[in-house]
């Protein structure tokens, strides 16, 4: 289970970390931007994103870290 307080970047468009990841992008990726967001905000926005890109091995494998954004949210 991911902790609902560990913060993900992703595209300030779509909400999703996939499309900030580069793997499935959004029809807004070019001119967005990111932001930072917690689980629980994601899980109640219903991006119908996986949360298997919020895991710590998606993490670390495009961050080097498990969680990179664990001092909050800026």
């Amino acid at each position: 289970m991911i902790d609902e307080n560990k913060v993900i970047e992703v595209c300030s468009e779509c909400k999703r970390a996939s499309c900030w990841y580069g793997m499935f992008m959004c029809e807004h990726s070019m001119e967005a931007g990111t932001e930072l967001r917690t689980v629980k905000e994601l899980r109640g926005m219903n991006t119908h994103e996986s949360e298997d890109y919020w895991s710590d091995e998606i993490m670390t494998e495009i961050y080097g870290e498990p969680n990179p954004h664990k001092e909050g949210k800026e």
